[in-house]
């Protein structure tokens, strides 16, 4: 299972990821966002966290088809996460993560995207710490293309792995000491917690 930290603002986070076994890390663009970080930054960070060899995705909102062009195509970023895409903006993305919020029933799978990321619905962009009904992906077939977001944390991980075990986890909020302060501790326990699950399951399978 893949498990990606998002949000993160400081070459510390990128490290505790990296110790803690991570596979991708999020950067976040977006002005309005309490861990907003600057293009220059973003793309440090990513420099050391590929050098880490974890994968790295650029989160961006709104983006003109320029930005969204430059940023997937550098080579800093291993995938794009594009909120609010302009009409015909989706081609120019080559590797992407598609956001989709759940509001009561999950939205359709049939996207072009590399990946869906389902989040929860909130009236406020991503980062809510909230949590959507998790029993909504059981049986669904189109799971293991699935990255699921929204209030994971270390203590109700496994809730989340009893019920589905999607392609992927991403985590934000529910790792941080506070808003674009990631907790190492935090961190360590919940990719642990997975790894444990994911291996006893395959064990008794």
């Amino acid at each position: 299972m893949i498990i990606k930290i998002c949000g993160l603002t400081r070459i510390e986070d990128v490290d505790a990821c990296a110790q803690a076994g991570a596979d991708l890390v999020g950067f976040n663009m977006w002005p309005q966002s309490p861990r907003h970080i600057e293009l220059g930054t973003a793309r440090q960070l990513a420099t050391a966290a590929q050098e880490a060899g974890l994968e790295t995705v650029a989160l961006l909102v709104a983006p003109d088809a320029e930005t969204l062009r430059r940023v997937d195509a550098d080579p800093l970023f291993d995938w794009v996460q594009p909120y609010r895409l302009a009409h015909g903006a989706k081609p120019v993305v080559s590797r992407w993560l598609e956001p989709r919020s759940v509001s009561g029933t999950l939205p359709a799978f049939d996207s072009d995207a590399h990946r869906v990321l389902v989040e929860t619905a909130v009236p406020e962009l991503g980062g809510s710490g909230k949590r959507f009904d998790w029993t909504l992906l059981a049986g669904q077939e189109a799971v293991g293309q699935v990255m699921v977001a929204g209030g994971i944390r270390p203590d109700n991980v496994a809730d989340l792995l009893k019920i589905v075990q999607p392609w992927g986890i991403d985590v934000a909020s529910g790792v941080e000491a506070r808003p674009g302060l990631k907790d190492p501790v935090k961190i360590r326990t919940l990719i642990q917690t997975v790894r444990d699950i994911v291996s006893d399951s395959s064990t008794t399978s």
